[in-house]
């Protein structure tokens, strides 16, 4: 039987579709038929067969062994999901809640039999609608088509966030600033309105805070003003835009701004009996401040600080503070969780989730007299 080049390269969709569905049917590693019998049962000669095997095998569905035969690849239908940060995570200073995010998702796509890749890509604003901006594999991934959605952890511009979620491709982003997107964050409300409340019920009457968004202080304000803590502005310290300090410097910043408190309020005697503090790298360097001067965290002053389940970043500390403590397995699960719904094609109940923290009180604390 002969086929014009034409007429072959029409049965090909048809040939590309039925091998398919053959392979998810006999399953990931099984032998498929011989290719005498495929191009029998499909009606095709055996130069379209060969040609939409290869096509086949150039995406991973099937594999051929010389001498052997046909098989369906041991991973041709687990879902392919790719991770971005805008900027290097493992560098010093970086708050290892990316890192512990990272291994989380490792493990769930582990678990799920899904393919995982993470890309770093450089955090340059795009000067047109090229992709050089971005990693150069990223790319080249999503204009292959080889990857089934993504998970936008960190990008430190939103004109690369904004490229990326125009590649017709499902996205669920971590706190985007695109309200247009599936998107998960931590609750921010909650955790400063579950630390004051805590502060209150340690028996403090005053506070202060180092947030680490300029947002933090509406929060705090009124969350001291529902359980009746007063507010020492001496000891009330935020950026002023809304853009969060770079990462790498939260813990100089911490030692910083807690130099200035106590400097505004003429030492430890002027300081509030509270003090709330939304990052964990920032209360680290608050806490390195407070160790110069002797000051003890959960005695002399109650500090209570974000945290992530898992990091070491507190460990000296912990059983001192109270701590609102995240854990990136349960961002990580929401996240996979929203991706996995659109990547299905079901239609989302919310677009935002917001994880809530679990509070741990000290082991040594007192109220302060």
């Amino acid at each position: 039987m002969k086929e014009s080049p034409r007429t072959a390269r029409s049965k090909q969709p048809y040939v590309i579709q039925m091998v398919t569905k053959m392979a998810k049917e006999y399953g990931p590693g099984a032998k498929l038929p011989t290719a005498q019998k495929l191009a029998k049962q499909l009606g095709v000669t055996l130069t379209t067969l060969d040609r939409s095997l290869g096509k086949l095998e150039s995406k991973g569905v099937i594999h051929r062994r010389q001498g052997s035969g046909i098989y369906v690849c041991e991973n041709s239908f687990s879902k392919n999901i790719g991770m971005v940060f805008g900027r290097n995570i493992f560098q010093m200073g970086s708050s290892t809640f990316y890192l512990l995010l990272l291994q989380h998702c490792e493990l769930r796509a582990s678990m799920e039999q899904e393919q995982f890749s993470f890309y770093l890509s450089p955090p340059q604003s795009p000067t047109n609608t090229s992709a050089h901006f971005i990693n150069n594999d990223l790319a080249d991934s999503i204009k292959r088509g080889k990857l089934d959605g993504l998970l936008i952890c960190e990008v430190e511009e939103y004109e690369v966030e904004d490229w990326l979620i125009n590649q017709d491709i499902p996205i669920v982003a971590l706190s985007s600033g695109n309200n247009s997107i599936p998107r998960v964050g931590i609750d921010t409300r909650n955790l400063i309105h579950s630390s004051m409340q805590a502060l209150a019920a340690q028996g403090c009457k005053t506070v202060g805070l180092l947030g680490i968004l300029a947002r933090d202080y509406t929060i705090f304000e009124k969350a001291a003003k529902k359980y009746q803590l007063e507010i020492v502005d001496e000891c009330v310290i935020h950026p002023e835009d809304e853009k969060a300090p770079p990462v790498h410097i939260h813990e100089e910043l911490g030692l910083d701004w807690m130099h200035k408190c106590l400097e505004r309020c003429g030492g430890a005697q002027g300081l509030p009996d509270g003090l709330l503090i939304t990052d964990d790298i920032l209360a680290r360097g608050a806490c390195l401040c407070l160790k110069e001067y002797k000051i003890r965290p959960g005695k002399d002053l109650q500090i209570a600080s974000h945290a992530n389940k898992g990091s070491l970043i507190l460990e000296y500390w912990q059983d001192d503070l109270i701590l609102a403590e995240v854990d990136p397995a349960a961002i990580v699960s929401s996240m996979f969780k929203m991706l996995k719904a659109q990547i299905a094609g079901t239609p989302l109940k919310q677009k935002a989730v917001r994880i809530k923290p679990y509070m741990r009180l000290p082991e040594t604390s007192s109220p302060p007299s």
